[in-house]
């Protein structure tokens, strides 16, 4: 499964799930037509809860546990991440099983309040402001020292293939960024230090948020002009 995150939980060792569930409806609404033709109007996606189940273990097991019900009980929206995919989510279901101080089996269920990694469908004349936005927040998670100029990135997506290149650039800048800040923060997680690890998965998860606003900007980028 490999790493999974969730606020500023990085799940290890028996807490991985096996296998998260996860998908959604379209809203669709047919209309019966004599003869036996029908219509079908397409209204949008209705995601899915996200569901798993692990077992927190270790030394650390109740620690963790009380934090996961906290999450709960704040009720914030929080980001979960694995493999490529990227969710703002709402705990809005904590099931713990309490068997030993290191022992305590789990199950979970998020309610989605957006996909990050996709999005909502952007169309060509509202891709620019999509990339923007996603950009501006990318920076903001990365905490990039200078501004973005909104104003000089939408020119450039709007000017063709050499603008697109150079805001190309700065996303590529952006993506070393991110995967350098990966690589620190998962050195982090191997420390003793509970306060270090507590900032090293929150860490993780601002730059795994951040990896998803830039791989959406490549995909909008493409459907600028278009």
């Amino acid at each position: 499964m490999g790493l999974v995150n969730l606020g500023n939980i990085v799940l290890d060792g028996f807490e991985v799930p096996p296998r998260i569930e996860f998908g959604g409806k379209q809203h669709v609404v047919v209309h019966a037509l004599i003869g036996g033709a029908r219509v079908v109007d397409v209204l949008g996606r209705d995601d899915a809860t996200i569901r798993w189940h692990g077992v927190l273990s270790g030394s650390a097991g109740a620690d963790r546990a009380r934090i996961l019900d906290q999450m709960r009980v704040a009720g914030d929206t929080i980001l979960l991440t694995w493999d490529a995919f990227c969710y703002s989510v709402i705990i809005s279901e904590l099931r713990l099983n309490f068997c030993s101080p290191w022992w305590i089996p789990y199950a979970i269920t998020c309610v989605v309040q957006q996909d990050l990694a996709q999005g909502s469908p952007v169309y060509a004349a509202d891709a620019v402001d999509a990339v923007v936005g996603d950009l501006t927040a990318a920076s903001q998670l990365l905490g990039s020292a200078a501004p973005l100029d909104v104003g000089s990135l939408s020119t450039l997506l709007s000017s063709g293939g050499a603008g697109q290149q150079q805001v190309r650039a700065l996303i590529g800048s952006l993506q070393t960024t991110v995967t350098q800040g990966l690589g620190t923060s998962e050195a982090g997680m191997t420390s003793n230090d509970v306060g270090q690890l507590v900032t090293s998965a929150g860490l993780m998860a601002q730059y795994c948020c951040a990896q998803g606003y830039l791989g959406r900007c490549e995909s909008n980028i493409a459907d600028i002009g278009a």
